[in-house]
């Protein structure tokens, strides 16, 4: 299953061709080169710091809004868009077409060197129809594992973020909330009713859209509990 969820898995993995890779040689004296992202003041180093670790750096202050590359080399893109839907999908697709273009870089969808690629072939193609068909593969996998981990009592949880878990009594918790039983037999007959879980499934930002974002939101930032039983009074 594990491997069927790999190749049918929506996943953009691209990498930006800047320059040849830059690589560092403890031999060489010289060392690398880096320039400052942008002009300003260091307001957080990288390391070690409070509660965990900080990646990279701060730049607070800044004295202008011209970011550059700190040092040539290469830019992988990822976003896992299996969850979210076509619509996201080919959105980032045509934001990196437009990054291309306006700052005039070559986009590898395909290296072999490095493993990156567009499963859908969309980067490439522009063809809708592929990522769509790479979404339902999805959603078909998917499916069978939810009703497989409902067979042992527990909850798949899809597109929900890492501290999001819902208790319910049902098959599948998604970002658009939880679906039970029927919902699921249904879905598995026919996996393209099953779209109504991947909040942006069209290539259009509309009323739709603006729901499955709101409701989104209401499933993962609300804390949920169970009804509370209602107590009437009656005046004396």
């Amino acid at each position: 299953m594990g491997a069927v969820l790999r190749r049918a898995a929506c996943a953009l993995l691209v990498a930006w061709v800047v320059a040849p890779a830059a690589s560092a040689r403890v031999d060489d004296a010289r060392g690398l080169g880096f320039l400052w992202p942008a002009d300003g003041s260091l307001s957080s180093p990288f390391g070690p710091r409070a509660g965990g670790f900080h990646p990279g750096i701060d730049i607070g202050s800044l004295q202008d809004l011209t970011v550059r590359a700190a040092s040539s080399g290469r830019v992988t893109a990822t976003a896992a868009t299996w969850p979210t839907g076509p619509g996201y999908h080919t959105f980032a697709c045509r934001l990196l077409e437009r990054l291309g273009v306006d700052l005039d870089v070559e986009w590898a969808p395909a290296d072999a060197e490095d493993g990156s690629r567009d499963e859908s072939g969309y980067l490439v193609s522009g063809e809708r129809p592929m990522v769509e068909q790479a979404h339902l593969a999805w959603l078909g996998a998917t499916l069978a594992m939810a009703r497989d981990a409902r067979r042992q009592g527990r909850v798949l949880h899809v597109g929900t973020p890492a501290h999001v878990r819902f208790t319910f009594d049902g098959p599948l918790a998604t970002a658009l909330g939880p679906r039970d039983d029927a919902w699921l037999e249904h879905a598995l007959g026919d996996p393209a009713t099953a779209v109504d879980i991947l909040p942006w499934w069209a290539d259009v930002t509309d009323a739709r859209y603006l729901l499955n974002r709101a409701l989104c939101l209401m499933w993962s930032e609300v804390r949920w509990r169970p009804r509370m039983p209602r107590t009437f009074t009656t005046p004396a």
